[in-house]
């Protein structure tokens, strides 16, 4: 059983997140385009994979690192309590 691998990078200076297409290990560089026609270098950029865990919340496609990022923002002082948001749409 073989699981679709996906990137995805973080550009700290123009505070964006962009789909990652290829990379050029040589150059450091995540292609950010079907073209490879737009990058950034790796020393500019965090690289995430996709977890490849899907469902229809909004949990979609979150890196691990994402989902970390949202329970420490949403957990207590001693880390056992998650609150929750009750979203409408």
């Amino acid at each position: 059983m073989s699981r679709e691998i996906k990137f995805r990078a973080w550009n700290e200076n123009y505070k964006q997140m962009k789909e990652v297409f290829g990379f050029d290990l040589k150059k450091e560089r995540a292609f950010l385009d079907e073209n490879l026609m737009s990058w950034w270098q790796f020393k500019y950029c965090k690289l995430m994979q996709y977890t490849g865990l899907k469902d229809n919340t909004l949990w979609n496609n979150l890196t691990d690192e994402e989902k970390q990022k949202f329970y420490n923002e949403n957990s207590s002082e001693d880390g056992q309590k998650i609150k929750y948001q009750q979203k409408e749409f």
